[in-house]
């Protein structure tokens, strides 16, 4: 592989394809953009481009991952603030003289 890999799917990118991987294939996408030169472009770097894309994909998962983790923390600190709230209101109303 003479160019880096990620300069080399910019570039694709750039000419309107759109690369993915699927059982373990990579699939290009619209055929009638791929010129004779990115075909070649692509044929040099083909398995650079799969572990590209599954290194993005794998990324992108952890990702989700992390936020979902993150969302959860957040929603468990908020549900605790609430029960402290709601006990604090409860208290400031038993002391109200009615």
């Amino acid at each position: 592989m003479n160019d880096d890999i990620e300069s080399v799917y910019y570039r694709l990118r750039r000419a309107g394809l759109v690369l993915r991987v699927e059982r373990g294939a990579l699939r290009v996408s619209p055929r009638n953009r791929v010129t004779p030169e990115l075909q070649a472009l692509i044929a040099q770097n083909r398995q650079a481009l799969i572990a590209y894309l599954q290194s993005r994909a794998a990324d992108a998962r952890r990702l989700e991952l992390i936020s979902a983790e993150d969302l959860l923390r957040q929603s468990e600190q908020a549900e605790a603030a609430a029960i402290a709230l709601i006990e604090r209101i409860r208290a400031e109303v038993r002391s109200l003289p009615f």
